[in-house]
Formats: structure tokens, C-alpha cells, sequence
């Protein structure tokens, strides 16, 4: 039976404010109903999303960076964006994942309100949405984001590439700065079962993110 390949929703804001409507003003009869409740005093910095049974979970949305109108029209100014998948990428992406023996390795461009891959290996979608994203949490400095183990971190344990399909257990984020000094992406490494880098890998990892820099930001220069 087909079926998203991430097999989840995303984030519902729309269904959590009606269901806070719904207990809006309503006696709080059992401990079940006052915990959904005390739901809303969270919305500023989590998003929820729809589990088994629907069972809401929380989980750290991606940060928004300060100045993220200049970085998206730094990511756009690339014309990078929607366009069809081309080998000079999917070259880089098919080696990093056979260089590191991961199941999955993407080039991950995130927008607005959403990361769209570029260019992959061992996963069908084109983009998630930018709240549920790993790399959208890689916009913020030039360093390599790693995680070990999603299941020891709370920024990740509940996210529901975690908990669902691809099953994210491992992840290493290489951010594509732009000349700008913006994060317009990632070259990232997932697993689904905890890993580490060490610091050959490292170096491996961040020549491959300059390849595609390269690629970027070279082609547009010369436009």
C-alpha cells in the first residue's frame, strides 16, 4: 500500500488550536484533559504533531535565525531552488554515503517553510517540512552539527523522523555557508543507528560540503 516515505503529518498548528478551543473554558474533569490543556503554555517554542492513536507529542522545533529574510534571499538569489536533480549533486551525495556507510546522505536547502533536498540517496521525498528538520538547526554557525544518538537528545527524541520513518537514530551536518556568511543548507549524513565521526571523517566530510559549494556558488558567480 503506498504511503508517505516518512509515514507522519506535519506540524498540525491549525488542529492543536482547535483542540485548545475545545477545552477552552471546559471543566477539567480528569488528569488527561488538564494535561492537554496545559498544552498551550508551550506553543511559543515547541510543535506538535499527530502520534499513534493520536497521542499528541512535543517536540524542539528548528530555530529561526535572526536574520533569516536575508539568508532565504541569499538561498533564492542561487536559483537553486525546485530545480531537477542534476549528477554533478547526486555524484557528491552517492559518495558520501558510500565513503561513510550511510543509508542516507542528502543536500539539504532549507527555505521558508521547508528543507528541500537537492540531491539524495536512500530517501523517495523531495522535502519535509522545516519544522520537523535536523538541518533546519544547522543555520546558526559554521560548524559541523552532530548527533550521536536522537534517542539521548532532547532537541530530537520526539521528532517525528525519530520516532517514525526514516527512523533517525544518527545524524552529522555539514552548513553550507554562503559567501554572505549565511547557512543555506546542509551535506548531511543519517543513520539509523547511533554513530560517530572521528576527526578524519570530519575533514572527509567538510571537503565534500566544499565540493558542493563549489558547484553553488562557483556556477552562479559565473552567470
Amino acid at each position: 500500500m503506498a504511503s508517505s516515505p516518512f509515514h507522519v503529518l506535519p506540524p498540525l498548528a491549525p488542529r492543536q488550536a482547535l483542540a485548545l478551543r475545545h477545552f477552552r473554558g471546559r471543566r477539567l474533569a480528569d488528569p488527561e484533559s488538564a494535561r492537554i490543556a496545559r498544552l498551550r503554555h508551550a506553543c511559543e517554542d515547541m510543535s506538535f504533531f499527530a502520534g499513534p492513536l493520536g497521542i499528541i507529542h512535543r517536540m524542539k522545533a528548528a530555530p529561526i535565525p535572526e536574520h533569516d529574510q536575508q539568508r532565504l534571499q541569499a538561498l533564492r538569489d542561487l536559483l537553486i531552488l525546485d530545480t531537477p536533480a542534476e549528477e554533478r549533486f547526486d555524484k557528491i551525495v552517492a559518495f558520501a554515503a558510500g565513503e561513510f556507510d550511510m543509508p542516507i546522505a542528502l543536500i539539504s536547502l532549507v527555505d521558508e517553510n521547508r528543507q528541500w533536498f537537492k540531491a539524495k540517496v536512500g530517501l523517495a521525498a523531495c522535502e519535509t517540512s522545516r519544522d520537523i528538520s535536523f538541518c533546519g538547526h544547522a543555520l546558526e554557525s559554521s560548524d559541523v552539527l552532530i548527533v550521536p544518538d536522537t534517542h539521548e537528545d532532547e532537541r530530537f527524541k520526539d521528532n517525528p523522523l525519530v520516532t517514525g520513518a526514516p527512523l533517525i537514530r544518527f545524524y552529522a551536518g555539514a552548513p553550507l555557508v554562503l559567501p554572505s556568511g549565511h547557512v543555506a543548507g546542509t551535506l548531511c549524513l543519517i543513520d539509523q543507528r547511533p554513530r560517530s565521526l572521528d576527526p578524519l571523517d570530519l575533514s572527509i566530510l567538510c571537503a565534500l560540503r566544499d565540493l558542493v559549494l563549489d558547484e553553488l556558488v562557483g556556477e552562479h558567480r559565473g552567470a
